[in-house]
């Protein structure tokens, strides 16, 4: 005979069987919140890390930009040329060994001296075309002038003729048969003298007669050939006198013909 024991008994065992094959909902339950719990809190760590990746991104790009600004702008006046902005200009030793380049580019061959000083290169003229001076007035720097001599000095090293007008003042170079006289804002002047045998000849081959000056108690001849004029005197004794304006200067040219004196 059965007795409730033995029921109390058999029906543990059943529910101890069916736990056992079965289990429990509510633990399978749990189970599953805690899985999605733990899912969902991966999820909200995974997203957090990823925002702040962006944003790390986006704040070490910033600094990247702001490298990337233009450059200023570049400084291009010049110190050695204040309130210009312009490059200084050429020195006057620059400006003579430009001359010597312009002079062995032309082919000179006939001596010549440069005074950088005085901003005139004198060239012995026997040799010199008249191409080659052409391009030699062209090529000289602003300021400067040219004259050409003729061989010779007179004896003893003096020099036969002066010029005497106000506001002028003259430099001799006796063994260059020559003076360099300086007149009103820089205007310069060449004097020269020559033998008096080649004089026909000087006027055979320096330019078109243009004009007539009063000059040494006779008359002096204006040549002119392109941009240069020459003003050739009278003959007396041993030599004769030519002037030689700079070229493209401004000068009276009758008044330094007539200021003109033999010594």
């Amino acid at each position: 005979m059965t007795t409730e024991t033995d029921e109390t008994r058999l029906s543990e065992a059943l529910h101890t069987q069916v736990r056992d094959e079965r289990p429990d909902a509510e633990r399978i339950i749990q189970v599953a919140t805690a899985a999605n719990v733990r899912r969902l809190r991966r999820n909200r760590i995974g997203g957090t890390l990823a925002a702040a990746a962006c944003v790390g991104a986006v704040a070490v790009g910033v600094p990247w930009v702001a490298d990337r600004a233009e450059p200023a702008q570049e400084d291009t006046s010049h110190a050695d040329s204040p309130g210009t902005g312009g490059p200084a200009q050429p020195t006057r030793a620059e400006q003579a060994a430009e001359v010597e380049q312009l002079l062995q580019r032309v082919g000179v061959r006939s001596p010549y001296s440069i005074k950088p000083d005085r901003r005139v290169v004198t060239i012995t003229a026997d040799t010199v075309s008249t191409d080659q001076r052409r391009q030699i007035s062209a090529g000289l720097p602003a300021g400067w002038s040219v004259s050409y001599v003729e061989p010779g000095t007179p004896e003893g090293g003096q020099v036969p003729v002066e010029l005497v007008l106000d506001g002028w003042s003259c430099d001799e170079f006796p063994v260059d048969d020559k003076s360099w006289c300086t007149g009103p804002a820089g205007a310069g002047v060449s004097v020269n003298w020559r033998a008096a045998g080649e004089r026909d000849s000087f006027l055979g081959k320096s330019g078109e007669h243009t004009a007539t000056l009063p000059m040494l108690g006779s008359d002096g001849i204006v040549l002119t050939e392109g941009d240069m004029v020459t003003v050739v005197g009278p003959a007396q004794g041993d030599w004769f006198v030519t002037l030689h304006p700079a070229v493209g200067a401004d000068i009276d040219l009758a008044a330094l013909a007539a200021a003109l004196a033999w010594k």
